[in-house]
C-alpha cells in the first residue's frame, strides 16, 4: 500500500472512532444522568444537587504526566457525547457538560485532587475515570455514590460487584489471553511488551 492511501485509511479510521467513541459517550451520559435523576446516585445526587441546572461529567484522566494523551483523548469523547445529549433535549431536560479534572499519574497527587473535585464539581452525576489511578480514588468517588466509569485495566476489577464501577475496557488478563490466541493463529514466534512504570501498567 502507498503512502497516500495509508495516510487516507488512517484519516478515515480516526473519523470512525470519534464516531463511535462520540456514540459511546452519549449513551454513557445519558444512562448515568438517568440513573442518578432517577435515585439511584443516592447521596452523591442530593450533595451535588443534580436537580438543578447543567448535569456535571468530569473526566478525571491524567493530562500532564507520561500518560498525559489519555486526559484529551478523553474528553473528545465526552465532549461528542454531550453535544449529541443535548441535541437531543439533554436528559430529562437537563443540558449536559464535561470538565477535565487532572488526576496526574500519581496516586499520592490524586487523592487530595479527587476529593477537591466531588467537593467544588456542582451538579456533579459521573466520572469518566480514574484509570491509572483507579485503586486508592475509585472508593473515594464511590462512597460519595457518584458512578465512575473506568479505563483501568487491572484484574482485581475483574469481578467487581459495586454498583458505582464500571469498565469501559477489558482487563489485562483478558486482553493477555486474546492476544496470545492472535499470535498464535498468526504463528508468531517473538513478541515483545513496552509499558511505563506507573501503578496502572503492572498487571500487563
Amino acid at each position: 500500500m502507498d503512502s497516500s492511501k495509508a495516510d487516507r485509511s488512517h484519516v478515515g479510521a480516526s473519523k470512525i472512532g470519534r464516531v463511535l467513541l462520540g456514540s459511546a459517550m452519549a449513551v454513557m451520559l445519558g444512562a448515568a444522568a438517568l440513573l442518578t435523576a432517577g435515585g439511584a446516585g443516592g447521596a452523591g445526587a442530593s450533595t451535588h444537587n443534580a436537580s438543578n441546572g447543567s448535569l456535571t461529567f468530569a473526566v478525571f484522566d491524567p493530562f500532564t504526566g507520561s500518560s498525559a494523551a489519555e486526559g484529551p483523548g478523553d474528553l473528545s469523547g465526552c465532549l461528542a457525547g454531550a453535544r449529541v445529549v443535548n441535541a437531543a433535549g439533554g436528559v430529562l431536560g437537563h443540558n449536559v457538560k464535561c470538565v477535565a479534572v487532572d488526576s496526574t499519574t500519581d496516586p499520592a497527587d490524586s487523592v487530595p485532587l479527587v476529593t477537591k473535585m466531588l467537593t467544588s464539581e456542582n451538579n456533579l452525576v459521573a466520572v469518566l475515570g480514574p484509570s491509572e489511578t483507579a485503586e486508592p480514588d475509585f472508593p473515594i468517588i464511590a462512597a460519595d455514590e457518584i458512578i465512575s466509569f473506568s479505563q483501568n485495566t487491572d484484574p482485581i476489577y475483574n469481578t467487581n460487584r459495586n454498583r458505582f464501577f464500571y469498565r469501559l475496557i477489558p482487563s489485562d488478563s483478558l486482553n493477555a489471553t486474546a492476544m496470545a490466541i492472535w499470535g498464535w493463529g498468526r504463528h508468531v514466534k517473538d513478541a515483545a511488551t513496552v509499558f511505563t512504570n506507573e501503578l496502572a501498567a503492572q498487571t500487563i
